[in-house]
């Protein structure tokens, strides 16, 4: 079962939410009791799509300037518990990327926000670029261990 909110279109004066809930298959996998969940079930591939080279001789260009923020909610199975992670945070002259996982009993709250301040990177900020792409892309690849309560 799949639920999606969907904002005021029309509503120019306001920025657009969008929101779902539903089932994922994929977000996570059990292995010997333990589920094992991706830190985000979405991937921004950041550091593949836009810094795979280690040097730059000219600007890096997207489609737009980027800010979204993501926030899941999740209810642990009874019995289980999860193994908290840190938070993760950087922000730079290129953009700024946040990530924290709460606990509150059985409901883990998982936020992301990723802003990138402008479509063209200069070489100059090339680095420092790189190392936030990086950073997003390593954070949604950590894995949340939920496991059984002692």
């Amino acid at each position: 079962e799949l639920a999606i909110n969907l904002p005021d279109v029309e509503a120019l004066s306001t920025t657009p939410s969008f929101g779902f809930s539903g089932s994922f298959n994929k977000w996570a996998a059990v292995n010997d009791s333990v589920i094992e969940l991706d830190a985000s079930p979405f991937k921004d591939d950041m550091f593949s799509r836009y810094t795979n080279l280690a040097e730059r001789e000219t600007d890096v260009v997207m489609q737009h300037a980027l800010s979204k923020r993501r926030q899941y909610t999740l209810t642990l199975p009874p019995g289980y518990i999860a193994e908290e992670l840190q938070a993760v945070e950087v922000n730079n002259a290129t953009g700024s990327y946040n990530w924290r996982m709460l606990i509150d009993d059985s409901i883990i709250t998982i936020t992301e926000a990723v802003v990138i301040n402008s479509p063209r990177v200069a070489v100059a900020d090339y680095s420092e670029f790189r190392e936030l792409c990086r950073t997003i892309d390593d954070t949604q690849n950590l894995v949340i261990r939920i496991i059984e309560a002692n």
